[in-house]
């Protein structure tokens, strides 16, 4: 809708600027013929006379004439912004065609994941675990399933990011790192690609990023968790943080243990703050101030 009106409004700035221009171009031309007629039937003083009334108007002229190049140049200014505004609508949609084209790659990436529990989980659990290799979803849970049991048999009374990294480094990373780096890796581009886009507003880097939430399950998300505390993944970490990754992670007793280790900023909506630089990690929790549209 805001683009129909949009339309229509340079649509009637355009038809004003040609009207303008279509008048100014008749005044000038009916001017010049009037003046050719008398100047046909009068005698040579008569036309003296009317030479120094229409000099008079001479100011008048440069006046016209200063309108119309004031045209010209909102008409042209008007052009360029249109031009602008397509390009940027371009972009835009190339963007969403590429990131819809990359959730579909996600939903593959997953379907390769493979994943099989350690002898020490088969151990004990005994029977109850299989050396079977789970895929897709399957594999997810049982990549959940280990990483909690490893937890719950190497207990700390402080967990810290690095021994959380290094329990999902030995546990599940080194084992099966051919699956599952592709898959965190394009997780990882497509964040970097909504932060970074410049033809994005922040409503819509937002918007984007909840709909990659969106196709990520309870347990990816703790799996996403605990990929971006290692060494490996660089900023994602930040990135896990800026788009609230965490927002929807179900209270249970590993969520609890993230609590204490990342920013409480990864778990909270979009209205419970905003990014600072002023704290350690680069973010800080402002609440964010709603703005006031009533007066716009």
């Amino acid at each position: 809708m805001d683009s129909l009106k949009k339309t229509i409004q340079r649509h009637w700035t355009l038809t004003a600027i040609s009207i303008v221009a279509i008048t100014v171009l008749a005044i000038w031309l009916l001017w010049f013929a009037i003046g050719s007629w008398i100047g046909g039937r009068v005698d040579k003083e008569l036309i003296e006379k009317a030479g120094l009334v229409g000099d008079s108007f001479g100011s008048l002229n440069a006046l016209f004439a200063a309108i119309g190049f004031i045209m010209l140049l909102f008409s042209l200014r008007q052009q360029q912004r249109q031009i602008t505004r397509a390009e940027r609508e371009q972009s835009r949609q190339r963007f969403e065609s590429s990131f819809f084209e990359i959730l579909r790659l996600l939903r593959e990436l997953r379907k390769e994941i493979h994943f099989s529990y350690s002898r020490s989980y088969r151990t004990r659990e005994g029977k109850q675990a299989s050396e079977a290799e789970y895929t897709d979803h399957k594999a997810v849970l049982a990549i959940v399933r280990e990483l909690s049991f490893q937890i719950e048999t190497n207990p700390e009374s402080k967990w810290s990011r690095e021994k959380l990294a290094s329990i999902y480094d030995k546990n599940v990373h080194s084992r099966y790192e051919g699956f599952l780096s592709p898959y965190f890796r394009i997780i990882y581009t497509m964040l970097i690609r909504i932060r970074d886009s410049k033809d994005l507003e922040e409503d819509e880097r937002f918007t984007y990023s909840r709909l990659l939430r969106s196709q990520l399950t309870t347990p990816e998300l703790t799996i996403l968790a605990f990929n971006s505390m290692s060494p490996v993944s660089k900023d994602f970490s930040h990135l896990v943080t800026h788009f609230r990754m965490l927002k929807y992670m179900p209270e249970s007793k590993i969520k609890e243990i993230f609590k204490g280790v990342l920013h409480p900023h990864a778990f909270l909506s979009r209205d419970d703050g905003v990014a600072s630089a002023d704290s350690p990690e680069g973010y800080s929790i402002i609440p964010v101030q709603k703005e006031d549209r009533s007066r716009k």
